[in-house]
């Protein structure tokens, strides 16, 4: 006896779109874990004014805690810094891991209705 594999064979555009399906759940799998890593929340600035060093402005991370009445807010540093800088990075990018997992969110749906109506067509 041989101890060969038998595949069933797919045809090749039930195939390629499971292996799209494969590659849509990687990514996803991918994006949520490096949101995790990620502030979350808006960047804003207060303003303080000292009497004889003027106007000093420091940035501020705020963020809504669930069951808290009012969101939590963290200091960054001052305008222009560069942590403030950093977290504004961080932020950009996970409002773009965001748009990308609502991306492929779209595709997921538009995969299965893809394999829906091959597998109706057999």
């Amino acid at each position: 006896m041989s101890n060969k594999v038998v595949y069933k064979k797919l045809p090749l555009l039930a195939h390629l779109i499971q292996e799209e399906e494969k590659r849509n759940a990687l990514l996803a799998v991918r994006y949520r874990k490096a949101l995790k890593s990620l502030p979350k929340g808006k960047l804003y600035v207060r303003k303080f004014a000292k009497a004889k060093k003027g106007v000093r402005r420091y940035v501020y991370l705020s963020r809504r805690i669930p069951g808290q009445e009012h969101p939590e807010s963290k200091y960054i540093g001052r305008v222009g810094s560069g942590q403030v800088k950093e977290v504004e990075k961080q932020l950009d990018d996970r409002q773009r891991l965001e748009n990308q997992l609502a991306a492929l969110a779209i595709e997921k749906r538009m995969i299965k209705k893809a394999l829906n109506e091959y597998r109706r067509s057999r």
